[in-house]
């Protein structure tokens, strides 16, 4: 059986989409880690500049781009800071990678927030916001969603 040039350039461009939607998956959620070296960076005024490294894992099994993260921080469910990173980044397939992050939090927030971790020993930290995420130029907005019970003692 043979077949004309018209049909194998139809199975051509069939197998051509077949890859190119392969190819084309839905990149998977990063996922929230955890929060590591926080750091007090200067006090002036009414506010306090803090920096602190967000901890992520990328379960794509390919590159992923930021465009932009923001998110809130939130302790034993008060409002804490915002934390934002509009660096365009280059994140390793299947790893785990680290984002720094900046955060300016008002002076009475950060004191009511230091009396509470002094006298409980374990601590609500909530995180919420958005990744703005891609590859090859397309990106999509992610909801970033944790939370996790630490223990400060």
């Amino acid at each position: 059986m043979s077949f004309s040039p018209q049909a194998w350039s139809l199975v051509r461009f069939s197998l051509f989409i077949v890859i190119l939607l392969a190819g084309c998956n839905k990149p998977k959620e990063p996922q929230f880690l955890g929060i590591d070296q926080f750091q007090v960076k200067d006090v002036r005024g009414n506010t306090t500049d803090v920096s602190a490294v967000l901890k992520w894992y990328n379960p794509n099994p390919y590159i992923i781009q930021t465009k932009g993260i923001d998110v809130q921080v939130f302790l034993n469910d008060r409002f804490f800071g915002t934390a934002k990173n509009m660096d365009h980044l280059t994140i390793s397939a299947s790893d785990t990678f680290l984002l720094p992050m900046a955060m300016q939090i008002e002076n009475k927030v950060l004191l009511k927030n230091s009396m509470d971790l002094l006298i409980k020993k374990e601590a609500l930290l909530r995180v919420e916001g958005s990744a703005v995420l891609g590859r090859k130029g397309i990106y999509k907005t992610f909801p970033v969603q944790y939370s996790k019970l630490t223990n400060w003692k």
